[in-house]
């Protein structure tokens, strides 16, 4: 009895190994850095990056990053609205129907038409920007 017993605790100890192990395997994500994970948007002179939580303007060509963050804070049929307690202005609104980016919902305000890029078509040092 005590054999059977020993038996069935150290085969109970392998496999909570065995599963251990597979949970820290699989639990351990690998670092993938994929363009596609993002949408952007030339809205007249400004460049726009839209995920799903967020939406970044304000490129910076030297540092290849986008330096102002807008939280979406609705999808709706017709309009994303996106909300920055930060930086002025406090909003971007993005028309779906039309493809238009303005920083009001007002009707006379002034909307810049977007157009979908790719993330190589962003501005680079030697197209644009100071050269010294």
């Amino acid at each position: 009895m005590k054999k059977f017993i020993a038996n069935i605790i150290r085969i109970t100890i392998t496999y909570s190994k065995f599963l251990l192990i597979i949970m820290v395997l699989s639990s351990s994500g690998t670092a993938a850095k994929a363009d596609d994970a993002y949408t952007y948007l030339k809205c007249g002179a400004k460049y726009l990056q839209l995920s799903g939580h967020y939406i970044k303007s304000n490129y910076n060509i030297r540092t290849k990053k986008f330096l102002d963050s807008y939280t979406i804070t609705k999808y709706g049929e017709t309009w994303i609205t996106s909300r920055s307690y930060i930086t002025y202005p406090a909003y971007i609104y993005l028309n779906r129907d039309t493809g238009e980016m303005s920083y009001s919902r007002a009707s006379d305000s002034k909307k810049y038409p977007c157009k979908v890029i790719y993330y190589n078509e962003l501005p680079r040092v030697n197209d644009e920007g100071k050269k010294f």
